[in-house]
């Protein structure tokens, strides 16, 4: 994928999810890591949370280029319930080419997408 460092993280959220042809129909989040011990962590505000928490990063008011270097790594955590995991990395940072007019944009998709809601059995 392909996307401005300008763009916020809900953008990329949005991006992801698009690739996979999931709904974006539950609360995510950016970190580090998946284990508990987060350094980093930005989540996705909702408008049921009580206030919007200055001291908190949510991930409509970071930027791509904040926290995304050449080589770091993060994990997007998508649906605390059913808990998909997406492991993230910055291959590169530069300016788009003349060519590439389009941005965001994905490439390089490999294999067939999980299903993010599949048929129970017994269900059809």
């Amino acid at each position: 994928m392909a996307i401005r460092g300008s763009s916020d993280l809900d953008k990329l959220a949005g991006m992801i999810l698009a690739a996979f042809d999931f709904n974006m129909d539950h609360l995510y989040e950016f970190s580090d890591t998946v284990e508990n011990k987060k350094q980093e962590l930005y989540r996705m505000y909702f408008e049921g949370e009580e206030k919007y928490d200055k001291n908190q990063s949510y991930t409509d008011n970071i930027v791509v280029a904040q926290i995304f270097k050449p080589k770091k790594k993060m994990v997007f955590l998508f649906d605390y319930g059913d808990m998909w995991f997406f492991v993230l990395e910055c291959l590169e940072i530069r300016e788009p080419k003349p060519t590439e007019k389009r941005f965001p944009y994905g490439f390089n998709v490999k294999g067939e997408a999980p299903i993010q809601y599949p048929n129970w059995e017994g269900e059809e």
